[in-house]
């Protein structure tokens, strides 16, 4: 194997990190938007979450359903091998969205 593809692969192994740190630095971004525009009187940060929230499921499923490994049965098991790992991650995501617009409906 060559150096290049040991980067490549080191690369492509971290990529979730990744996508992960991308997440937070989206999340603060969102965060502080909205305090600033609340700043200003704005009173819809609840609905702004939630929109927000409703977007990214659209565009994550419709991402999942196009791509062509998936179609194809070649990409890699995006979410976990067996019945109760599926039924966690979907229990985290909907009680951490969940959680997160509570978060702002408070405010």
């Amino acid at each position: 194997m060559s150096h290049f593809q040991d980067v490549i692969s080191f690369i492509n192994d971290r990529m979730p990190l990744v996508y992960v740190f991308l997440s937070g630095i989206g999340f603060s971004l969102q965060t502080l938007f909205i305090k600033l525009l609340s700043e200003q009187g704005f009173h819809g940060s609840f609905y702004c979450v939630f929109t927000r929230g409703i977007l990214q499921i659209t565009i994550v499923s419709i991402f999942i359903y196009f791509d062509e490994e998936r179609r194809k049965g070649t990409a890699p098991n995006l979410f976990g091998n067996t019945w109760w790992i599926k039924w966690i991650l979907f229990l985290r995501s909907f009680t951490g969205f969940g959680s997160i617009a509570c978060a702002f409906f408070i405010c």
